[in-house]
């Protein structure tokens, strides 16, 4: 009879969760999602800072060397800047005379490692991307909330602590 009241207790204050145990949330699972949620925050970032056509915030999120289309396979090292003002002139000529735009209207649909993603890519892409990122940096696949027929992988690694973009692909519907 005792032991029955100890057990109505325990379910009544909740204490039975702890003694399930796989209930428990893992320590990885929390530092994905911690992982995650900052990711989010810097795409976010990156996308209100292009949309405004804020180049120099664009410019503070990267790193060099980076990746700009269509890559350095077909164009050589014009296609991998050094240097930060190259890629400032590079989006600054890309988005001259276009409207600016709402740069919330994204969707972040994975979060992967380098080698979790690198099957999806092309043979060509995966050669540019190597010039820019290792298997355990990340790539970001974000879709758009405005009908674009494409995606954009975006290759982010962390330097001195801090997330930075290393590199965009267009990653078309049909992939």
């Amino acid at each position: 009879m005792c032991m029955k009241r100890v057990a109505v207790v325990m379910v009544a204050l909740g204490l039975v969760w702890p003694l399930a145990g796989s209930a428990a949330p893992k320590t990885a699972d929390k530092e994905a999602e911690k992982r995650d949620k900052a990711v989010k925050e810097f795409v976010a970032k990156f996308y209100d800072a292009l949309g405004r056509h804020d180049f120099d915030t664009v410019v503070e999120l990267c790193e060099v060397p980076f990746l700009i289309q269509p890559g350095v396979e077909k164009h050589g090292d014009v296609s991998l800047p050094k240097d930060k003002a190259i890629i400032k002139k590079r989006y600054e000529e890309g988005l001259a005379g276009k409207p600016t735009f709402d740069g919330s209207k994204h969707v972040v649909k994975r979060i992967q490692t380098y080698k979790e993603a690198k099957p999806r890519f092309l043979a060509e892409q995966v050669k540019d991307a190597d010039h820019v990122i290792s298997d355990n940096d990340l790539v970001v696949h974000v879709a758009f909330k405005d009908n674009r027929k494409f995606h954009e992988r975006l290759l982010i690694k962390l330097v001195d602590g801090k997330l930075r973009l290393v590199g965009t692909q267009v990653e078309t519907d049909d992939e």
